[in-house]
């Protein structure tokens, strides 16, 4: 799988996991960005860094290797993602859920 392709199919899966029934994203109780500092690029590379390879994928079959040849761009979008989920207050349902 492509780099680009990979990229795309996290991104979705993470896009969907903010919709609600109706399609919309949820906004309220979002807290001023300028009230919480934001997550950093730097962290979230960091903690990409920290991955460890060859792990069972959670319940989305992302494997850490995914997410680690992913580089720079899903890592922007990862940061996007978890500053949404900081400054809305709400996670997805989905990073709730395991397998057993």
């Amino acid at each position: 799988m492509s780099v680009k392709k990979l990229i795309k199919v996290i991104t979705q899966f993470y896009q969907k996991l903010y919709e609600d029934e109706e399609g919309s994203k949820e906004l309220e109780n979002r807290v001023e960005e300028e009230d919480v500092p934001g997550i950093m690029e730097s962290e979230v590379e960091g903690i990409v860094e920290s991955l460890k390879m060859e792990k069972a994928p959670g319940i989305d079959k992302i494997t850490n290797e995914m997410i680690k040849y992913g580089g720079e761009p899903l890592i922007k979008k990862l940061t996007e993602i978890y500053n949404e989920a900081l400054y809305t207050r709400k996670s997805p349902r989905d990073w709730k859920m395991s397998e057993i």
